[in-house]
């Protein structure tokens, strides 16, 4: 399995987006994280369904299609 150091060297940088919170939070926070490569063209996130996770898009590109939208937002 990936670590998720090897990933995101400096975990502290990639944290700011969780700055509200302490360093114990942020701590147990990244260390329930996952690791997930997804091919090109693999849906992460269906409309509609509940949520159980969050997503740190650490590199890549993505798009967001919404329903009844003909493009990508």
């Amino acid at each position: 399995m990936t670590s998720l150091k090897s990933v995101v060297p400096n975990v502290a940088t990639a944290s700011a987006a969780f700055g509200d919170l302490s360093a114990d939070q942020q701590a147990e926070i990244w260390s329930r994280a996952r690791i997930r490569r997804l091919p090109r063209g693999e849906t992460l996130v269906l409309q509609n369904t509940p949520a159980d996770a969050v997503f740190v898009v650490v590199s890549g590109r993505f798009e967001v299609r919404l329903e009844g939208l003909p493009a990508p937002l």
